[in-house]
């Protein structure tokens, strides 16, 4: 966390440990928590499929936390 307060993310570190096809857990803002393998993006929204039901849903980028949309965008690249 930096001296603002911010929450402060290597997006090297993160693409290193989100390797395509891994599980990883995603928090939407209010604090709800997904595990789920990143499909893509698609414009603003990013294609998780859930680990528990094979399903694969389309959420919002603004509706992710900060450190997860992080995580979203280092695993399009």
């Amino acid at each position: 966390i930096s001296s603002t307060g911010n929450l402060v993310i290597n997006k090297d570190e993160v693409a290193a440990t989100s390797p395509k096809g891994e599980i990883l857990k995603w928090v939407s803002n209010d604090g709800k928590v997904i595990e789920a393998e990143f499909r893509g993006l698609q414009g603003d929204d990013v294609l998780l499929k859930v680990a528990s039901t094979g399903e694969t849903h389309i959420v919002p980028l603004a509706r992710l936390s900060a450190e997860s949309q992080l995580q979203a965008k280092a695993a399009k690249k």
